[in-house]
């Protein structure tokens, strides 16, 4: 039984809940976690963990389904609202390519629901439920009163607010915000467990003593019958089929419903920790077993988070110094280690921006270059002129990709690429092996002018797209054409992603070149095969360990 927890950030506490009970059920199993962060405090837990780009990102999806086929992931399990959106988009989807893999998801209707105040609210008053009353903008309210985004989750832009002044600003600082009565008393996250074959089957309310960040730091178990009935009830009418927490307060003995989040609460923990033993019933039922739901929680139960610290390895740690005196090859990569990638999508960006300007009268230039460096990939051109409110046909998007991709780069290389001169004149063979598109890798190349220092270049696209990195094909390649054994060779290269897994299992020297800014500077290997031999700051740092001398 394998589980995977997407995006695991700092479920540190749920992930090792369940890898306790794996290390007891039948067949054992791994959990797996993924983030977009390889610093994501739950990774350091898991025994596994994949970097998975952002949602919205057009790779998402083949990377996750390669993972969960490759590594015959059962559950995966999704722990932000975003996730619950996206997957169950594209259950059916994925249920057809991958039967086996269950998703931890209530039925759409519950995700879309609980993903808008305003639905939740509506739904809940139709099954009599009490939910705070709403409070028209503009018109007369008593205050204190409560503000909180129609869309939102991790409590961001929800608060007590006091008076008038503390209104208009929450106003402008809150997206679609939703104005309601102030329920003053204490608040209880209710952890549901619903099953797919008899519904809800058990309800744990956890009353919160203190939160921070949208989640609770201290809470007690408060077992209470009423409250208990009040969820299950909720969860019945909702015909839920799959864990859920479900949030009140409290005030002069009614309660009134906050929110419902349709997937296990982040103070999990405490329940767990009470005797509800969700990882187990989880797991059966993943398995097609009754879940075995048992009524053991100790009420009273006290939770008390506390900040803690995991530590990881970076740069060159416990690693020696490869000795590179027997090579007599050495292999580059190009982007982000021959010259700065980002000046090539900028100079890419202002030859789109200028045929934006001159055909739609608008200017992009900068709306391409903010969204880049905040790190969104994929259809920019799309998204940035849906954000201007202008919608273009498929067909004039795919002109400004190809204005991007043939458009002549104006880019340079490095300073220290000046070395690559020395290592020529010294005798070395330098090679080139880069991914990308052939027409624009090309294109690069033309405008670096470093061609006369090279005996050999291989853009791999011009092999197929299956032969991308970290396929070995390119490496290979290379090797048979200078005729060297592999550790006679050292590729140099910044992405761990996917430069150093072919080298490595080739035996060939590997050394990860750390450039401040580059696309990929912020990313750790996230396993062993990933990992560079060694990591240099520069290519004077090449052209010393080539030499043999010591590090000054």
């Amino acid at each position: 039984m394998n589980v995977l927890f997407l995006n695991a950030g700092r479920r540190c506490e749920l992930v090792k809940s369940f890898k306790r009970v794996l290390s007891k059920f039948p067949g054992g199993g791994l959990v797996f976690g993924s983030d977009i962060s390889p610093l994501a405090s739950a990774l350091q837990f898991v025994d596994e963990k994949v970097l998975f780009p952002h949602s919205s990102d057009p790779s998402f999806y083949s990377e996750f389904m390669t993972f969960c086929k490759l590594k015959k992931v059962d559950l995966v399990i999704p722990t932000i609202d975003p996730d619950l959106v996206y997957l169950d988009q594209l259950r059916n989807e994925i249920s057809k390519a991958l039967p086996k893999l269950k998703l931890l998801l209530p039925s759409s209707e519950i995700i879309s629901m609980s993903a808008d105040k305003k639905l939740t609210k509506k739904a809940m008053l139709e099954m009599g439920v009490t939910v705070p009353a709403e409070l028209e903008q503009g018109g007369d309210v008593e205050f204190p009163i409560f503000v909180k985004p129609i869309k939102g989750s991790s409590a961001i832009g929800a608060a007590r607010v006091n008076n008038r002044f503390e209104l208009e600003a929450s106003l402008l600082s809150v997206e679609e915000p939703i104005l309601e009565k102030f329920i003053d008393g204490p608040e209880f996250t209710v952890d549901v467990y619903c099953s797919k074959i008899g519904g809800a089957l058990m309800a744990i309310p956890r009353k919160r003593l203190s939160v921070r960040g949208g989640e609770v730091s201290k809470g007690v178990v408060e077992r209470k019958a009423d409250l208990e009935e009040i969820a299950m009830s909720i969860a019945n009418s909702l015909k839920c089929n799959s864990p859920i927490t479900i949030q009140f307060k409290e005030q002069d003995g009614q309660y009134y419903l906050i929110e419902i989040n349709a997937r296990l609460g982040g103070g999990l923990p405490l329940t767990i920790a009470a005797g509800a033993n969700w990882p187990l019933w989880i797991l059966n039922e993943t398995q097609g077993r009754d879940p075995g739901v048992e009524d053991g929680v100790l009420d009273g139960m006290i939770m008390s988070r506390f900040d803690d610290s995991v530590f990881i390895k970076t740069k060159n740690s416990n690693k020696e110094e490869p000795d590179l005196t027997g090579v007599k090859s050495v292999i580059f990569d190009m982007d982000d280690t021959l010259y700065p990638e980002r000046e090539f999508v900028y100079s890419g960006y202002r030859e789109v921006a200028k045929y934006c300007l001159e055909n739609y009268g608008v200017y992009v230039e900068d709306e391409l270059r903010r969204r880049f460096e905040y790190g969104e990939r994929g259809d920019l051109f799309s998204t940035v002129f849906k954000s201007l409110g202008l919608q273009l046909k498929e067909s004039e998007i795919l002109k400004l990709v190809r204005i991007y991709r043939t458009h002549k780069p104006s880019i340079s290389p490095f300073v220290d690429v000046e070395i690559l001169k020395e290592l020529y004149k010294d005798g070395y063979t330098l090679g080139l092996i880069s991914d990308g598109w052939h027409e624009v890798q090309e294109a690069k190349w033309n405008a670096l002018g470093l061609d006369k220092y090279f005996t050999h270049k291989i853009f791999t696209d011009s092999l197929g797209k299956d032969y991308w990195k970290p396929h070995p094909r390119s490496y290979e390649l290379m090797n048979s054409w200078l005729g060297l054994d592999y550790d006679k060779t050292v590729y140099v290269a910044d992405n761990v992603a996917k430069d150093f897994i072919a080298p490595n299992k080739l035996g060939m020297h590997s050394l990860k070149i750390n450039r401040y800014g580059s696309v990929h500077a912020k990313e750790l290997a996230h396993q062993a095969e990933n990992e560079a031999e060694y990591e240099i700051d520069s290519l004077v740092d090449l052209r010393r360990m080539l030499k043999g001398e010591s590090k000054k």
